[in-house]
């Protein structure tokens, strides 16, 4: 008894120390992450608000989440890779961005007086400019190996991803592979979004990327992923 005993009388002094509002449930019940709701993934998102030629204004809409006192919404520009991070009690962000730019947008979800956070899923969305008239593929996702896997027992492994157009015309992929960051060119035109049988070798981190290229030569990079081999 005298284990539990010390246990209650420290959880007694901590929830003293934090004051009147903050109670047991305050102290172990983690946010839970936000599901997200527009701009919807992979579409092209017409609302908003022009500011000029170049900008608009665009809300960003998720639902609520449960113990969640606060939300950082992170805003990213596909194609040049800068990032915007925002906070905020609500449950909409109207964000400045660029027109006729893909970005890529998730919410971290945070709650007072913890150091636990929940993230919402990553979703991708075209800012609408005037006369579009061919779209960027999004940058390609990994699906094998996931990002930070660790694999035992391989000799060699199958790359596998995804990756999406608006206009539906992706003709080829470049694969980047190597023990090196960033990678070196492995695989050039390929028309299917896998490789298979790539050689590895055990105590080995491996790095990755996908360049997917459109009919009339758009491109995309993927972001450098990694995984180990034990």
């Amino acid at each position: 008894m005298r284990p539990l005993i010390g246990f209650i009388a420290s959880l007694i002094l901590i929830l003293a120390s934090c004051g009147k509002d903050r109670d047991l449930a305050s102290l172990l019940i983690s946010p839970d992450a936000a599901s997200l709701v527009f701009p919807e993934n992979l579409t092209e998102c017409y609302e908003g608000t022009l500011i000029s030629a170049t900008l608009s204004e665009v809300t960003l809409q998720w639902n609520a989440s449960a113990n969640t006192d606060r939300y950082e919404l992170h805003i990213s520009h596909l194609i040049n890779g800068s990032k915007d991070i925002y906070t905020t009690e609500n449950v909409n962000f109207t964000a400045r961005i660029e027109r006729g730019v893909p970005y890529s947008w998730y919410v971290v979800s945070l709650a007072d007086g913890s150091n636990a956070t929940a993230t919402s899923d990553t979703w991708s969305f075209y800012n609408a400019g005037d006369a579009i008239t061919s779209y960027v593929p999004f940058p390609a996702e990994a699906l094998n190996p996931l990002p930070g896997a660790s694999l035992s027992g391989m000799s060699s492994v199958n790359l596998t991803w995804q990756a999406a157009d608006l206009d539906d015309d992706i003709v080829e992929y470049d694969v980047y592979f190597g023990s090196s960051k960033p990678p070196v060119m492995f695989e050039q035109d390929l028309s299917t979004a896998s490789l298979t049988s790539v050689p590895v070798t055990s105590g080995t981190t491996y790095f990755w990327k996908i360049v997917t290229r459109d009919a009339i030569g758009n491109e995309s990079d993927s972001e450098v992923f990694s995984f180990s081999v034990n």
